[in-house]
């Protein structure tokens, strides 16, 4: 060096010259620092760090352009070369630190030519803006984000903007689309498209712009153009992203006798929102969402935002089917949205839109067209729905079907198994009890209708099932009629020899005393008479008074003649006779007493349903007595198979009494 430093003095030059190439290895030092500072530094520093960068090189450049120096010959030739690597790295470098800068950078080149990239500017858009605002109405438009299209709807009322709407960003990245969905809150606020784009997610938000100018090219009121003033000083808000219209609860009525589409209970859920999971509860009373809750490990500004909306739509519906995403937080809305559907999906009934026969109901029997005698103060009336009892008296000789007893037996109901007790007496079904780990709404419904119908008959045969609630009322059917294939008689069905029965003997009424025979009258003495004549002997006075007595025939006291036996006074034979027949709930037998020919007493044992039996016994005992018979009796109303019981009993008694 101290030579050079000679050499330059003697040469007459004052300007020392410094050695270029031993400097080289300090400038890339440098350089490799700044590259290192850029990539440690987060994506909002980054843009930052790179203007720094780009001043940091450049001064390593007027270092270097500092340090270059000229040399004659080949040290000349030598330094121009140097120079020339150098300065490839320094680009190298510089384009490096672009790349790692982690800003959504695009090249001169690439930006000049954004339409075919599919990115849009760095540059903001700038829209003409009607100086009597907005027409009214709903616009679409669209802009060139960073990854493509985006779409928007704008709407316009009173004329201002007062929502704006994303339609479609598909192609954005999510991370800088939520950042640069800022300036949508901007726009309504100021009324007015022109507005700055977001910081660190410049591309996104000027297709957002550009979107919005588009959609309100439509929107001009009278073609000119100007800035809108301002909003009125009445309005000391933002005027809110407008929400989706609230989803009007169902209004239709259930059909009572489908059923429902959902099960009442709690039900969880889970989707992916914006940028975690998204967990809802969701209760669900008489078909309709009673409440929803939330758990979320989403972005908190994008989650609170949908959430605020949304709770308050889905509450009270039946389906978020029409239900649309919050501006500004669609990731997160579409995340809610989802696990609710899930949710009641989880909650669907599997018998919802099955085809359901109606239980047909009893037709009320038609009133009698004769005069109805005095009844009791009226009753009751009685069940439509309730299985009526065989009215049939079985053949007394054959063998009962069922034995008395008590049988039990299991089937398979709606989600569990049912177990009935079923007790029989004289062949019908006096009680039926149940234990079940079905399905509580269900089976419920079914029992509280079934069990009436059961109870009093002999026989689940032409039983219906319950409307809503089909498999819990098969599942009871089918245990009971095992229970009843258990008590069957073994006998039942054998042709049996019938014994016969002594017919009770009629007591014989008292026979009337003889009435006392005429004493006949004491023969007159004989009168005497001045002339001696023949007396005249004493006849016996006639039986008929009318029929002269024959003189000729011997003076003979007639024996008096025998009493002929009375014959009876009515249509009835006397005596005690007894009858039975079904009623409503069980057998009703009749005694009937006959005196005189005539019903003098009727007594009666049952087993039917008090409720039913007691009003008819009360009227129709009255009607048997005073008709003197039980043909064109009445049934009474409100208790008609009960009615027909005690009316069935009196004819067959009656019927072994007639002469």
């Amino acid at each position: 060096m101290e030579k050079d430093i000679k050499e330059e003095k003697l040469s007459g030059n004052n300007e020392p010259k410094l050695p270029w190439p031993k400097l080289i290895p300090a400038a890339a030092v440098i350089a490799a620092l700044v590259f290192s500072g850029i990539k440690a530094q987060g994506s909002d520093e980054n843009a930052q760090t790179v203007q720094k960068t780009e001043s940091n090189i450049m001064s390593a450049s007027e270092l270097e352009k500092y340090l270059s120096y000229e040399e004659t010959g080949t040290d000349s030739a030598k330094s121009k070369k140097s120079t020339a690597k150098t300065a490839s790295k320094k680009s190298t470098k510089k384009t490096a630190a672009k790349k790692s800068s982690g800003t959504r950078t695009v090249s001169e080149s690439a930006g000049n030519n954004a339409g075919a990239a599919g990115q849009g500017s760095t540059q903001t858009p700038v829209a003409n803006v009607p100086v009597n605002g907005y027409k009214d109405g709903t616009y679409e438009g669209s802009g060139t984000g960073f990854g493509g299209t985006i779409r928007v709807r704008v709407t316009v009322s009173g004329g201002r903007i007062t929502a704006i709407d994303i339609l479609d960003a598909s192609g954005e990245t999510p991370s800088y689309f939520a950042a640069a969905q800022g300036v949508i809150s901007k726009m309504i606020e100021g009324n007015t498209p022109n507005v700055d784009a977001v910081s660190g997610a410049t591309y996104s938000s000027n297709g957002i712009i550009q979107a919005v100018q588009n959609a309100l090219s439509q929107a001009a009121a009278d073609g000119s153009s100007g800035q809108v003033p301002p909003a009125p000083a009445a309005i000391s808000t933002p005027t809110p992203t407008q929400t989706p219209a609230k989803k009007p609860k169902p209004t239709t009525k259930q059909d009572p006798d489908s059923s429902p589409k959902y099960l009442d209970g709690t039900y969880e859920a889970s989707a992916k929102g914006y940028s975690g999971d998204v967990k809802v509860t969701v209760v669900i009373k008489n078909g309709v969402i009673q409440s929803v809750e939330q758990e979320n490990t989403d972005t908190p500004e994008f989650f609170e935002k949908a959430w605020e909306v949304l709770k308050e739509q889905i509450e009270g519906t039946d389906s978020v089917e029409g239900i649309d995403t919050v501006s500004g937080a669609t990731y997160s809305s579409r995340g809610i949205l989802e696990a609710v559907k899930k949710a009641l999906e989880k909650a669907i009934n599997p018998e919802y839109g099955k085809e359901v026969t109606p239980t047909p109901t009893k037709k009320p029997m038609p009133e009698p067209t004769s005069t109805p005698k005095p009844t009791s103060t009226p009753m009751p009336t009685q069940i439509p729905t309730k299985k009526p009892v065989p009215t049939t008296e079985p053949d007394p000789d054959s063998p009962p079907k069922y034995l008395d007893g008590t049988y039990e037996a299991s089937a398979k109901g709606f989600s569990g198994d049912v177990k009935v007790t079923v007790v029989i007496e004289n062949g019908i079904i006096q009680s039926v009890e149940q234990e079940n780990t079905d399905t509580p709404e269900f089976f419920e419904k079914a029992w509280e209708v079934l069990k009436e119908q059961i109870e009093g008959a002999d026989s689940v045969e032409n039983i219906d099932t319950v409307s809503g609630a089909t498999y819990s009322s098969s599942g009871i059917l089918e245990a009971v009629k095992k229970a009843l294939e258990k008590a069957i008689n073994p006998e039942y069905g054998k042709e049996v020899t019938p014994t016969p029965t002594k017919k009770p003997e009629p007591k014989p009424t008292a026979t009337p005393k003889p009435t006392t025979i005429p004493v006949p009258t004491a023969t007159p003495e004989p009168t005497a008479t001045p002339v001696p004549t023949a007396t005249p002997e004493p006849t016996e006075e006639p039986d008929n008074p009318d029929v002269t007595p024959d003189p000729e025939e011997p003076d003979v006291t007639p024996e008096p003649t025998q009493e002929p036996e009375p014959t009876p006074a009515g249509m009835y034979r006397d005596g005690i006779y007894e009858g039975s027949a079904f009623g409503y709930g069980g057998k009703t037998r009749l005694t009937i007493t006959i005196s005189g020919g005539q019903i003098t007493e009727i007594s009666q044992t049952n087993n039917d349903t008090p409720n039913f039996f007691e009003p008819a016994w009360a009227t129709i005992y009255a009607q048997i007595m005073a008709n003197q018979s039980a043909d064109g009796i009445d049934t009474v109303n409100g208790a008609t198979y009960s009615s027909q019981g005690i009316i069935g009993a009196a004819q067959k008694a009656l019927s072994q009494a007639k002469n």
